[in-house]
């Protein structure tokens, strides 16, 4: 706590419980809230608005041009929060498009994840450190960043996992291999985005080494690469033939 907490507290006040607050514990006692005309401020999960209570609230008020909405948390690539913060005009919430009208703040500084610095710190505590680092939970450009300067500071081999692949950790073999699909899921919006990017980035870069004199002539004479470019060329032709 800061001095100013720590004064509160000394007084026997709570600053995380002041005069008004009211809590809902029930889903029904949260929606009852977008019936009170009062003004009033809302804190609700989840912090990336794909899932929870907080959905029902911008229903009724991300629209409303005399709302405010204050994101301060980290918003993932594909989720409602993310797409709100980069100036979406509208946003698809139960089924119904409803229009971003409300004034979209951000505050930085309240994550509880360790930042560059703290991991590479964090890492240097260890004595005896590990054979391989995997560099997770993070969009790509930044992932790979930090990834080049495990390298370059611990001299580590360092591994930023692509969608669903998978590592086999301890076992007979240790290799990444295509995660089989156990089940069927029930695709969602973020989901379909998050593939869409995956695709565009793979074929970008599929671009950019092409680019390069000696892929490019050792591919354009494979008749098999040039066989999979044709099948994948007809699979996104299908695809686009469905929409």
């Amino acid at each position: 706590f800061d001095e100013e907490a720590k004064r509160l507290l000394s007084e026997g006040e709570n600053p995380l419980e002041p005069p008004g607050i009211i809590y809902t514990q029930s889903t029904e006692e949260s929606k009852a809230i977008n019936e009170d005309s009062r003004a009033g401020i809302i804190i609700s999960a989840s912090g990336m608005c794909d899932a929870g209570r907080i959905k029902h609230h911008l229903k009724h008020h991300l629209w409303r041009e005399n709302s405010h909405i204050v994101f301060i948390g980290y918003q993932g690539e594909g989720t409602i929060g993310r797409r709100i913060i980069d100036g979406a005009k509208t946003v698809r919430l139960f089924g119904e498009e409803i229009a971003v009208r409300a004034h979209i703040h951000t505050l930085g500084g309240f994550s509880a994840h360790a930042d560059q610095k703290g991991l590479l710190d964090w890492l240097a505590h260890f004595d005896s450190l590990p054979s391989e680092v995997f560099v997770v939970h993070g969009e790509e450009e930044i992932s790979l960043t930090l990834a080049q300067l495990i390298r370059e500071r611990f001299h580590l081999k360092v591994t930023v996992p692509q969608w669903r692949e998978r590592k086999v950790l301890f076992g007979l073999e240790e290799e990444v291999e295509e995660e089989e699909r156990a089940e069927e899921r029930e695709p969602s919006e973020s989901r379909i985005r998050i593939l869409l990017n995956h695709l565009d980035r793979h074929y970008r870069k599929l671009r950019k080494k092409l680019k390069r004199r000696k892929e490019w002539e050792k591919k354009i004479h494979d008749p098999n690469w040039t066989r999979e470019l044709e099948e994948l060329k007809r699979k996104i032709e299908e695809l686009e033939g469905k929409l």
